[in-house]
């Protein structure tokens, strides 16, 4: 992150727009998380901070589905084996921070942090509205009033 800050791009011109593909060396453990065939909405690279049961400094992608709004993947992979998690979406925020931005994900109680380079803080940020707009509770709406003749 800090070779990215002293070499960094201008984030005026950081793409915003949300890439839908990810390697297929994280296919596997991609769709042993979601147990079924899904289709990818967005995948984005990040790094992971911290969280229960997910190390941090590991490099992967964070995946969204067309089919589980509040569910976000977390695929990574190391010498050692598939550090893969699922992620039950709460609460959402962002934070700009000197090296990076951090998304940070709550869920049931948990807190789970992802940072991206500044060069990304354009879909850093769509990430985050995004998941607002998953989690928006469904608006009911109003039944239009019929006149009477």
């Amino acid at each position: 992150m800090i070779a990215r800050k002293l070499n960094q791009l201008s984030i005026a011109n950081s793409d915003t727009k949300l890439p839908d593909q990810f390697p297929a060396r994280f296919e596997t453990s991609f769709r042993r998380l979601t147990g079924r065939e899904t289709t990818v909405s967005w995948a984005a690279p990040c790094v992971s901070a911290k969280g229960k049961n997910l190390d941090p400094n590991r490099f992967g992608y964070l995946i969204a589905t067309n089919e589980d709004l509040n569910k976000v993947y977390f695929v990574t992979k190391s010498l050692l084996g598939d550090w893969s998690k699922m992620i039950e979406v709460d609460q959402v925020t962002l934070e700009q921070r000197l090296l990076c931005e951090q998304l940070n994900l709550q869920s049931k109680g948990q807190k789970y942090i992802f940072k991206f380079d500044h060069s990304r803080a354009g879909i850093a940020s769509a990430i985050a509205r995004n998941l607002e707009l998953r989690l928006a509770p469904v608006d009911q709406v109003p039944a239009v009033p019929v006149a009477a003749s």
